[in-house]
């Protein structure tokens, strides 16, 4: 993966990917250095960002 400096986000798919982070859908991974991702909640959080689930857009 290549580093973006905007957050790559599809919905579709179900990736997504910040820096080194690596988030997918179907397998409900979640992996970053700096980050809270929360299942149930379906809500994540890392410094200023956070997205939801539903939307999949950043508020």
């Amino acid at each position: 993966m290549t580093f973006s400096p905007s957050a790559l986000w599809t919905l579709n798919s179900g990736l997504w990917t910040l820096d080194s982070g690596l988030w997918t859908l179907d397998s409900g991974l979640w992996t970053l250095d700096s980050g809270l991702w929360t299942l149930d909640s379906g809500l994540w959080t890392l410094d200023s960002g956070l997205w939801t689930l539903d939307s999949g857009l950043p508020k």
